[in-house]
């Protein structure tokens, strides 16, 4: 446990499975109530691999990886202070007031898999080629424009709400040349590779600019997300 009731948690091990076989697992959790008012995060991220030996010259790694992620009403910044000449400057006893919505979120899903396979070809030339998907979802629902009314900084004005959703894959594959050998009497170090890809990302964007509303630059209610005026619980074209 640490400050801002930060802590982790991780746990990871190696095992052979057999003499041609090894196994490696990591699993870890991270989490905090962050330095900013009503912030949270929470984490977790695992990791498979399995490598076989079949010859002394070719070996196969299967890895795959995973990671979950939500972060409750994410920080967007403090406003900068009206009625000031020289730097931006904000209001240090407020900086930790966090003017999102009261369900504001982060979140994300990501997968990430590789199949690779090595072949020592000689001493000094290794052949590679790593066939890998990449999967990853991401959502955002937030109110994350603030800005003092006048002079005085007593109030806040909200604005541009933002409910967003990112879908992303990627499927491609890698081949790699490796050479090490040496040139005019120096160790020297070759490669050559070709990768093809294929990326789709789909984007689901909602945003209203708004402005929704003035409250107290101390003392409010955050309010929710979808009680803002335009906002519904759709992801999907326009």
């Amino acid at each position: 446990m640490a400050s801002f009731d930060a802590n982790e948690l991780a746990y990871g091990f190696n095992q052979p499975l057999g003499e041609a076989n090894h196994l490696r697992m990591d699993v870890s959790r991270t989490s905090s109530n962050g330095y900013v008012d009503r912030e949270q995060r929470e984490a977790w991220t695992s990791a498979f691999s399995l490598l076989t030996d079949f010859s002394e010259q070719l070996s196969h790694t299967l890895a795959v990886e995973y990671q979950e992620e939500q972060v409750d009403s994410p920080y967007w910044g403090s406003p900068v202070l009206k009625g000031r000449s020289g730097d931006l400057k904000v209001d240090e006893s407020r900086r930790f007031e966090n003017y999102n919505v009261a369900d504001g979120r982060y979140e994300q899903r990501v997968r990430w898999a590789r199949s690779i396979t090595e072949y020592q070809l000689t001493d000094a030339t290794r052949l590679g080629n790593t066939l890998y998907h990449y999967n990853a979802q991401r959502d955002y629902r937030n109110l994350e424009t603030y800005a003092y009314t006048d002079a005085s900084n007593s109030a806040v004005q909200r604005s541009n709400a933002l409910l967003q959703r990112h879908d992303q894959e990627l499927n491609g594959n890698r081949f790699e040349l490796l050479h090490q050998g040496g040139l005019f009497g120096l160790s020297s170090e070759w490669a050559a590779g070709l990768d093809y890809s294929h990326n789709v990302q789909t984007r689901y964007p909602r945003s209203v600019a708004g402005p929704f509303g003035v409250v107290d630059a101390e003392h409010f209610e955050p309010g929710h997300f979808f009680d803002l005026p335009g906002m519904t619980a759709y992801f999907g074209p326009p």
